[in-house]
């Protein structure tokens, strides 16, 4: 992953990720060594304003594992990063027919009663 998308990703910077995607389209598929996206590392720490703005971008995020088969929403679940885990649930919720590999019935298992 470009260390300057990485930054960003770390620190949610949303208006440096804009600014990387204007000058490197094809940034947002790269991912870190353990293959983690910026949308991973959004979800990691709650940032769910680079995660909208991440998704927007590059929608095809949504569906990325990382080595540990972690989705982005694997991930805001694990950590507890319910606005986060809430709007990827939403994207989903309007996206299914794109990536058919998602079943309503596995986004609802992460739903905080």
């Amino acid at each position: 992953m470009d260390p300057e998308l990485h930054k960003a990703a770390m620190q949610g910077n949303t208006a440096r990720l804009q600014a990387l995607v204007k000058r490197e389209p094809k940034i947002l598929d790269s991912k870190t060594p353990q293959g983690n996206t910026a949308l991973h590392i959004a979800a990691t720490f709650g940032y769910v304003a680079l995660a909208r703005e991440a998704l927007a971008l590059n929608a095809d995020m949504l569906v990325a594992k990382n080595d540990d088969h972690d989705t982005p929403l694997h991930i805001a679940a694990r950590y507890g990063k319910v606005d986060v885990a809430d709007h990827v649930i939403g994207v989903i919720g309007t996206a299914q027919s794109r990536w058919p590999e998602v079943r309503p019935c596995v986004v609802l298992a992460f739903i905080p009663t």
